[in-house]
């Protein structure tokens, strides 16, 4: 067999509304071999965004209003996969990396049944990371008799940092939630 290779890029990117996705794969085969290597990316990077919520209990009504804010992230997933097929034998691997970080910032004023209060500032940052791996072998002994093995496995870790800024006649307060997992 020959020798084939492919290389595909996809891309979509917007200047004006700050979101883009783009996509890289690069293949290798021949009659024993099939190498493959991907690459995502998908980006948000806006700003002048309004964050409007509204809450209507039975005799109060709060909303909050938002000014301008920012939101920014991303999200990148790498992949490397590898197979092997000779005669009864078969290899398979695939390793995987994922990320995605991503910040928001933005603040509301405070209206309470009708009377405007204090504005709270919103800070968001958060980031997921993991790594994947996955490991299959196969030995074909007869059309009816096989040994398989598959391995697979997963880490990550993940952390949020939300923080809420604000109050009543400059007067401060802060909320702070922090998460933070690891497997």
């Amino acid at each position: 067999m020959d020798r084939l290779y492919s290389l595909y890029l996809d891309t979509k990117n917007s200047f004006t509304t700050g979101y883009g996705t783009n996509t890289l794969f690069a293949s290798y085969r021949d009659s024993l071999n099939n190498l493959s290597a991907a690459y995502f990316i998908d980006y948000r990077d806006m700003h002048k965004q309004l964050m409007n919520n509204s809450y209507h209990y039975d005799n109060t009504t709060n909303e909050y209003k938002g000014t301008s804010g920012s939101h920014s992230g991303q999200y990148h997933i790498a992949q490397l996969s590898y197979q092997r097929e000779q005669g009864s034998d078969l290899f398979y691997s695939l390793l995987s990396y994922t990320a995605s970080p991503g910040y928001q910032n933005f603040t509301q004023r405070h209206i309470a049944n009708g009377i405007d209060g204090a504005e709270n500032n919103r800070r968001l940052h958060s980031d997921f990371s993991s790594y994947k791996a996955d490991l299959y072998y196969k030995h074909s002994f007869s059309r009816q008799n096989t040994l398989e093995a598959n391995v697979v496995n997963t880490w990550y870790t993940s952390n949020s940092n939300n923080r809420l800024f604000g109050g009543a006649n400059d007067s401060l307060f802060k909320i702070l939630l922090t998460t933070k997992l690891t497997r």
